[in-house]
């Protein structure tokens, strides 16, 4: 199967109608982009319970007045699923991806003073991740699902900005049917997100790095009741608990105490995208 899609989107920027420090009104450049996508699919059944898919993907998207006009990303995805037993489900995921585009143009930087710098959402990557879901019922009336997911983007054409993200996702889910209309579930899961940025003092070359370390945890419990008012009212009853840490370390000439001049941590975003 093959899907075409275009996406045509206009922005126009508004500024404030006088500039705080000359006086005179200020105009901002208006934006347009273009996205365009290109999708190939197909799935092959390799026997009694066992079927493979694959994916290949290309997105193209031109900005106008932009950092970088043209940017372009090849995705490869590929799944196989396994359920020899009714009760039993594996499903193994891999995929790999690379972002590209037109050269940095110098007249729309926008990068803090440094030509060096480039924003982790438009400069070339590449990613690769692996996941792996187990789901079972170890019982008629108990089941298990169990998740995991690793992945790494590598930013290896950047000089100032995000070098290097690797994330470790683990899931697990017990639901068990006490009866008919009483149900309870259990969760809980813990992430580990590890980022490196470089950044300049200069607005040059790279004299800094900064090294990130993210933990999330995160569990619940929770219940569900029907049958109330002829099984036409049911009830639930959630409780979730969540807890993050971070811990930055920077590797510089000079430290001020917590503030690095031209290193700027930027914020985890999970595939994502």
């Amino acid at each position: 199967m093959t899907k075409l899609k275009q996406i045509f989107r206009s922005v126009i920027f508004y500024a404030p109608p006088f500039d705080e420090f000359s006086g005179p009104a200020e105009k901002k450049q208006p934006k347009d982009s273009a996205l365009s996508t290109y999708k190939l699919d197909a799935m092959y059944r390799l026997g009694y319970g066992a079927k493979f898919f694959g994916v290949y993907q290309r997105l193209e998207e031109d900005r106008t007045f932009s950092i970088r006009e043209k940017i372009n990303e090849n995705k490869f995805f590929s799944r196989f699923k396994f359920n020899p037993l009714a009760h039993y489900n594996v499903t193994l995921g891999t995929e790999w991806s690379r972002r590209d585009g037109s050269s940095f143009e110098a007249e729309n930087l926008d990068l803090e003073g440094n030509p060096l710098l480039r924003k982790f959402n438009l400069a070339d990557r590449e990613r690769k991740p692996l996941s792996l879901k187990l789901a079972q019922y170890l019982f008629d009336d108990l089941g298990l699902d169990v998740n995991y997911h690793y992945s790494e983007d590598q930013y290896d054409d950047t000089e100032n900005g995000l070098q290097d993200v690797t994330n470790n996702t683990f899931d697990v889910a017990i639901n068990y049917q006490v009866s008919d209309k009483f149900n309870l579930h259990l969760l809980g899961g813990l992430q580990w997100v590890d980022s490196v940025q470089s950044g300049s003092q200069s607005f040059a070359t790279a004299d800094r790095t900064g090294a990130v370390k993210d933990e999330f945890s995160h569990y619940g419990i929770g219940a569900n009741i029907s049958g109330f008012m002829g099984d036409r009212l049911s009830a639930w009853l959630d409780y979730s608990y969540r807890e993050s840490d971070l811990e930055t370390t920077v590797t510089d000439q000079t430290k001020y105490g917590d503030y690095f001049p031209g290193l700027t941590m930027l914020p985890f975003m999970q595939h994502i995208n």
